[in-house]
């Protein structure tokens, strides 16, 4: 997945509603590279000097977790359709629209995890996102 920051779709955003040639256009915003959720988890240890590993668990699996947080079946499906299209390759294209419309390359993956480490670093944080 091309992912991208809010920093950057705030910025191509601003610049289309404040500048001149945007009108009818489309921009497909992406970050500057495609990243699996390992690449995303190797990343992650290696910032924080842990030892992580993505854990796979089943379309099924992942229905039911929602469910259990109190979320309907029909939008726990539709949350979990996202994991199948990512899995397709449907959020792989990487495209310049970040650098066309604003002048500046997209931040990476790992420059917003360092201008966030502080948070992501806090235990709480670290247990929310590992689901501990």
């Amino acid at each position: 997945m091309a992912y991208v920051s809010r920093d950057d779709c705030a910025a191509v955003a601003a610049a289309v509603l404040t500048g001149n040639g945007h009108a009818g256009r489309i921009y497909e915003v992406t970050g500057p590279q495609a990243l699996t959720r390992a690449e995303i988890v190797t990343l992650l240890g290696e910032l924080s000097g842990r030892v992580l590993q993505v854990r796979e668990i089943g379309d099924e699996t992942m229905v039911r977790s929602y469910e259990g947080t109190g979320i309907p079946e029909p939008f726990a499906r539709l949350l979990t359709s996202i994991g199948e299209a990512v899995r397709a390759g449907y959020y792989e294209e990487v495209t310049s629209a970040v650098l066309e419309v604003t002048g500046r390359p997209p931040r990476t993956v790992r420059e917003v995890i360092m201008a966030n480490r502080d948070v992501l670093a806090a235990p709480a944080n670290w247990r929310r996102c590992l689901g501990n």
